[in-house]
């Protein structure tokens, strides 16, 4: 048998590999992966995929279906009509969970592009309402928001703005040795200052937990408006952050944008995007009464990560809007007759909108409700076991989700110790969180988060808490 390493050298190979030399390397590389509800994995957030999801994705993989453009909107291509249907089915039933089934989306490669699509339409349709395709616009976000806004401000050229190093603020799990001093930590460029003329990405302060400070949301819209004249917004919400899965007060947005047209007489625009990748498959089980993102009228588009808590195979998100929002990317689609793509990525596998669909009407929401409520009660268990390790500040807790932030005071090989002996062993997630970064007297803090799943034992939580506690010590009463 050939060795392994000369089956991964990256080199085109000049003859076909025998299956039993591709079934060996392929063992081994499955082995190098965590392996859910069998290996402590504390962090991710998601879990393993249902059964059945599995089951419908592999069905419908086989037939090679492409789902290309929006079901919603049109016929798509010759030859798919089965996974065209059953994707439009998980679009109205997600649109329905979330307050309204008469809208369109369709099912992404994963969240990111949902949240580009977004800030997209959201360009699109304020240059068309403005009839002006050079108007500034400013993108207003919490700092607690998913790297992908950067991502989304960059590639739709909004302006992203830039960070700054601090000259106090220092990371030491980052650095080099140096000969005469030792090591010498990296500063952490913790500093974010946004494009001087108003336009482009800027960063509203958030409390502890991850939500946008509403009255500050208020006061820099105002501000943008009287001081650089910027008359086309688009405002980037939360619901279940990535850090801490914390929940804005979208309905107290779509308030303020209710207002501010009104007082302005429509003379500013705004559209609103909701980020509900995290939390949008499981608030509106956990708590059936909170308004959902759809059934404010000020939201324009919503993105839901069905693989995260939705327990559908990886990856794919759920991009949603109001019916015809569309209308502002779309293209024509050249070899399929008369139709047209509104989405960013065209050619996508309908296997995912099978498993989708497959996954939601067989667990409903009675077996989502079990799953969260599940989850959520061994959260607080968590949460209540750390109430007692020193050294860390909780917050508090939310959703399925725990969060707390290490001592500023923490030395080196204390945090070396937490990253090799929590981190590495739990696969917990832990990043600098800031609150204020448009401020540079506040400083950010290491924040690391645990998500509860089913595939959470409670002796990983236990052990977690024990190696926790053993590394940071006790309170003392």
């Amino acid at each position: 048998m050939s060795n392994i390493h000369n089956l991964l050298d990256g080199k085109w190979p000049w003859c076909g590999t025998t299956d039993t030399e591709l079934e060996h390397v392929l063992r081994v590389m499955h082995h190098n992966n965590g392996e859910w509800d069998v290996q402590p994995i504390l962090g991710f957030p998601s879990m393993s995929p249902h059964p059945l999801g599995i089951h419908a994705f592999n069905i419908f993989q086989s037939q090679h279906t492409n789902a290309i453009l929006t079901h919603t909107r049109g016929k798509g291509e010759k030859g798919f009509g089965g996974v065209q249907k059953l994707e439009k089915d998980v679009i109205k039933m997600t649109g329905n969970l979330l307050g309204d089934d008469n809208v369109d989306g369709y099912i992404t490669p994963g969240g990111t592009e949902a949240n580009i699509m977004g800030l997209w339409i959201g360009r699109e349709k304020l240059r068309s309402e403005t009839k002006d395709c050079k108007s500034p616009i400013a993108v207003l976000a919490s700092p607690a928001s998913h790297y992908s806004l950067w991502k989304a401000c960059n590639v739709l050229d909004l302006g992203e703005g830039k960070w700054e190093q601090c000259s106090s603020c220092v990371d030491w799990l980052k650095g080099k040795e140096d000969e005469l001093v030792g090591f010498k930590p990296e500063h952490v460029s913790h500093i974010f200052k946004p494009n001087q003329d108003g336009s482009g990405l800027h960063l509203v302060p958030c409390n502890e937990i991850g939500q946008i400070d509403v009255a500050v949301l208020e006061s820099t819209i105002r501000s943008l408006y009287q001081k650089n004249g910027i008359r086309c917004f688009i405002i980037f919400a939360n619901e279940g952050t990535t850090l801490t899965g914390a929940m804005d007060d979208t309905l107290a947005i779509g308030h303020l944008i209710t207002k501010l047209r009104r007082e302005w007489n429509g003379k500013v625009k705004f559209y609103f995007h909701v980020d509900a990748a995290y939390g949008g498959l499981i608030y509106p089980f956990l708590e059936p009464n909170r308004t959902r993102a759809l059934q404010i009228p000020e939201v324009d588009s919503v993105t839901v990560d069905p693989y995260k808590m939705g327990q559908c195979p990886i990856a794919e998100g759920i991009f949603l809007c109001r019916k015809d929002h569309q209308k502002y990317i779309e293209r024509p689609a050249g070899y399929v007759q008369y139709e047209r793509d509104d989405t960013l990525c065209g050619s996508r596998s309908g296997a995912y909108g099978a498993a989708c669909w497959t996954v939601f009407r067989h667990e409903g929401a009675e077996g989502f409700t079990r799953l969260h409520t599940a989850a959520a009660v061994e959260a607080k268990y968590l949460h209540s076991r750390l109430e007692n390790v020193a050294q860390i500040e909780l917050v508090p807790q939310q959703l399925n989700m725990v969060a707390f932030y290490l001592s500023r005071d923490l030395s080196r090989d204390i945090l070396k110790r937490i990253r090799d002996e929590v981190e590495h062993k739990f696969i917990t997630m832990w990043s600098w969180f800031y609150t204020d970064p448009e401020n540079p007297d506040v400083h950010p803090q290491r924040l690391m988060k645990c998500v509860i799943t089913r595939d959470v034992h409670q002796e990983w939580i236990d052990s977690f808490v024990g190696v926790l506690r053993g590394i940071l010590g006790s309170k003392t009463k």
